[in-house]
Order: structure tokens, then C-alpha cells, then sequence
């Protein structure tokens, strides 16, 4: 999906709640997130276009949006009633790498959730 790429996905630190994308064979980082709040579920993301936002996609969905400047580039949520499946669309102006991300950072909220219940 994203052209051989070597990515990793890294916590920064054993506290917190900050990750980055990484591209292993140059170091580079393409993308990342940390938690806008001790008291909120969003998530404040630096992605290839510049920084976003990953909130809730409102109060009875498990869904999430990417927004940046109030325009919602990019819609996830889970797919079907079981498991872990999720699926990614966006309006065209996201990278691959920043789908991928998004996507990563999404399954770390599932998992977060599941483990909180």
C-alpha cells in the first residue's frame, strides 16, 4: 500500500499517550499524534498536509473524523459488530502514510476502550 516502505509505529515514552510513524530506513517521521487532553477522546495529529485533529465522530458512534481548518478530510470506523476490523475514507487530500496512521492510531483507541471495559 505504501510503495515498500518500512514503516514503524513508536510510543514515545512509557507515560503518555504520543506516537509517530517512522520511516525505518531513513528515520524519517511522516506523521504523528498525542491526546489533545487529559479529558477528551481527541487526538491532535501532524500529518503530511499540516496539523489535524482526530474527534469523535459524535456521541452514539464509534466512528472518528480527521479535521483540519473545520473541513473533515477523512472518516474511520469500525466494520461489522465483531472484531477489530476498521475501514478508512477520505476526500482525496490525505497520503497513504497519513491513512495508514490514522488507521493505526484508531485500532490503539479500540484496543484503549476494550481494555478500559
Amino acid at each position: 500500500m505504501t510503495g515498500r516502505h518500512q514503516l514503524g509505529l513508536e510510543k514515545a515514552g512509557w507515560l503518555g499517550s504520543r506516537f509517530t510513524l517512522t520511516d525505518t530506513a531513513d528515520g524519517r517521521i511522516p506523521a504523528e499524534a498525542d491526546r489533545s487532553g487529559l479529558f477528551t477522546s481527541a487526538w491532535d495529529m501532524r500529518l503530511s498536509n499540516g496539523p489535524a485533529r482526530l474527534v469523535s465522530a459524535g456521541w452514539f458512534n464509534t466512528g472518528y473524523q480527521v479535521v483540519q481548518a473545520g473541513r473533515v478530510l477523512a472518516e474511520i470506523n469500525r466494520v461489522g459488530f465483531c472484531g477489530n476490523d476498521w475501514a478508512v475514507g477520505d476526500d482525496g487530500s490525505l497520503q497513504k502514510t497519513d491513512l495508514l496512521f490514522v488507521g493505526l492510531i484508531y485500532h490503539t483507541i479500540l484496543r484503549r476502550n476494550a481494555a478500559a471495559a
